[in-house]
């Protein structure tokens, strides 16, 4: 009889535990939720009085809601119990020098620029959201992203009919194409990153195929040459990639969206000849090579400590359009040689645990060798959530419920 009821109370309190973790499960899936419709909905004050942004908005801090809720998230998923990695020990320390570096700079007064809080914050939240995306599930997170891509289709759209805005003036649709989560550039930087990693998910194949269209249509509206060019190579990856595993209807379903990508393509830019200027080599990459040239000598001139949380500008941009040379300008040599590892052990960790994912992250550091996609709140944490899911196998909810139906068993 005493065996019977401790069984009974073992049991009791193990039903009880599972049902815990489920509820912070579903709290953390709900704060995920929150954190990209922040993304989505939120607009910063700058842009709100310089009425940039047309669609329905909120105007609130977006880098600070973004912070808490990533704080929060994190708490509930682990509660308050969290596992150290290589990644992780790496970007604290990365993020603990650049802090020495930016305190080093306060106190011998080198630079007389202004000091942005923001920039210190993008180098702590990347870990936060790293230490988040571990217990986040990968087809939840794709699943989101593909909700976020219907809305900043219509978004793109409403702003476009209600902006009175034209492919025939490339200028006036680059500078008006303002939604929530940002200009013409960052929206290409932000759907390249959302359609390769929902298609290398394994959810439904035909959310993949919605997914593609959906994020070719979004790239149209942005007139991002970039996002074009990379939208081209990835799709020519896939096609290449189902030919030679011979699954040829997969390849042939495949070529036949890409052809009707193409033709899009093709009507949009012999709208207008004009277009074809955006697209030949000096429109490309000469005020491109004077940035990484300037921003060259900026890093040669503060090799060891970088600019820190300092702001500057070279030529006419406030980034590098490098993540490499925003690396070397803002943290110097050394916090750079740290995240040149961390990404070394991303790429590596997730070649061997999610390798079906490793086209999103060479896609997405290629883009950032020519746009700014790293080195802001919103990217970093878009990029290094993400990354989390992927170098882990299961998320802390997956792992509870199989141990959970394991123990039941016995």
């Amino acid at each position: 009889m005493q065996n019977f009821r401790s069984q009974v109370n073992f049991n009791s309190k193990r039903y009880i535990a599972k049902n815990n973790r489920i509820d912070a499960s579903f709290i953390s899936s709900l704060i995920v939720i929150l954190l990209f419709l922040s993304y989505l909905f939120i607009v910063s004050d700058e842009n709100v009085s310089q009425g940039e942004v047309y669609v329905i908005h909120i105007n609130f801090n977006k880098n600070y809601v973004i912070a808490l809720l990533l704080v929060l998230g994190l708490l509930i998923a682990t509660k308050g119990s969290v596992y150290f990695d290589a990644i992780t020990l790496s970007l604290i320390l990365r993020f603990v020098l650049f802090l020495l570096f930016s305190l080093l700079l306060v106190v011998l007064g080198w630079i007389e620029t202004d000091y942005q809080n923001g920039i210190m914050l993008t180098y702590f939240v990347c870990i936060i959201a790293y230490l988040w995306g571990k217990e986040v599930n990968k087809n939840l997170i794709a699943k989101i992203l593909f909700l976020s891509l219907i809305v900043i289709l219509f978004q793109l759209i409403v702003t476009y009919i209600g902006r009175e805005l034209s492919f025939q003036n490339i200028t006036n649709l680059k500078w008006w194409m303002w939604i929530p989560i940002g200009q013409t550039n960052t929206i290409g930087c932000y759907v390249i990153g959302m359609v390769t990693y929902i298609c290398s998910s394994k959810i439904k194949r035909i959310i993949k195929y919605f997914a593609y269209l959906i994020a070719l249509m979004c790239i149209v509206f942005t007139v991002s040459r970039s996002g074009i060019l990379f939208f081209g190579l990835y799709t020519l990856y896939i096609i290449v990639k189902w030919i030679l595993r011979d699954t040829k209807r997969l390849a042939i379903r495949m070529l036949g969206v890409f052809t009707c990508a193409i033709l899009i393509l093709s009507i949009y830019i012999l709208s207008d000849s004009s277009l074809f200027e955006r697209f030949n080599w000096d429109s490309l990459t000469s005020s491109r090579f004077q940035v990484y040239k300037e921003g060259l000598e900026l890093f040669l001139k503060y090799p060891l400590t970088g600019v820190s949380a300092y702001s500057f500008k070279i030529y006419d941009a406030v980034k590098a359009h490098n993540w490499i040379l925003e690396s070397l300008i803002e943290s110097g040599i050394f916090c750079s040689i740290i995240l040149f590892y961390v990404i070394y052990l991303v790429i590596k960790i997730v070649s061997k645990r999610n390798k079906e994912y490793l086209p999103f992250v060479a896609v997405y550091l290629l883009q950032g060798l020519v746009e700014p996609n790293l080195f802001t709140i919103g990217f970093d944490v878009f990029f290094w959530l993400l990354i989390g899911t992927l170098t882990t196998k299961k998320g802390f909810y997956e792992k509870d419920i199989r141990n959970n139906s394991n123990l039941s068993k016995n």
